[in-house]
């Protein structure tokens, strides 16, 4: 599939952004719609892609990891899989969309061959970033969800496709943006 990046940037600066891009932005963005270009799927699901990845990233277009030290995620020793002290900080949020949790790690590197859980700021790595997200979304390892549950032959739902990811937050917002994106392509 090819996309116009000159047209989605120009959308994301004037409907998204509401300003210009620098450099690391547009970095991040020919990135990822390489990595999309790559693919056959339907651009409803390219559009909420982006809005999610725009969205979690901060507006980077970058991996990203969650800020804080280690006494930030000591409450979150022991769930989810942390087993160890120091694993709430270990297995922070990293990636396109924060990958966090022991069992994340351990669930999304059997899936995907990757050796995750020894070396999880290998998630900041673009293209694993990529593989995780992609992944995440159409095979529903993030929360259960699949795109295809909400943009098929039947359904476009722009809103609660936002509990692919998480269970509401924000849905709106990122609704939006994914109709702009939507249009972008």
């Amino acid at each position: 599939m090819t996309i116009n990046k000159e047209r989605v940037l120009s959308i994301v600066r004037f409907s998204i952004a509401g300003t210009a891009l620098n450099q690391n932005q547009k970095d991040g963005f020919s990135y990822f719609l390489s990595k999309i270009e790559q693919t056959e799927i339907d651009k409803r699901w390219i559009a909420y892609i982006l809005a999610t990845v725009w969205h979690e990233t901060l507006h980077t277009m970058h991996p990203v990891s969650e800020k804080g030290n280690y006494k930030h995620f000591r409450n979150y020793e022991y769930l989810n899989g942390n087993i160890f002290l120091g694993d709430g900080f270990r297995y922070r949020g990293r990636g396109y969309v924060p990958l966090a949790w022991r069992d994340n790690y351990e669930k999304f590197g059997r899936f995907l061959g990757l050796e995750l859980v020894g070396n999880p700021d290998c998630v900041l790595n673009p293209e694993i970033a990529w593989r995780i997200l992609f992944t995440g979304m159409t095979e529903g390892l993030f929360t259960g969800e699949k795109l295809l549950k909400y943009f098929n032959e039947v359904n476009t739902d722009w809103i609660e496709a936002r509990k692919i990811i998480h269970d509401s937050d924000d849905a709106e917002q990122i609704a939006e943006q994914a109709k702009k994106f939507f249009e972008a392509l």
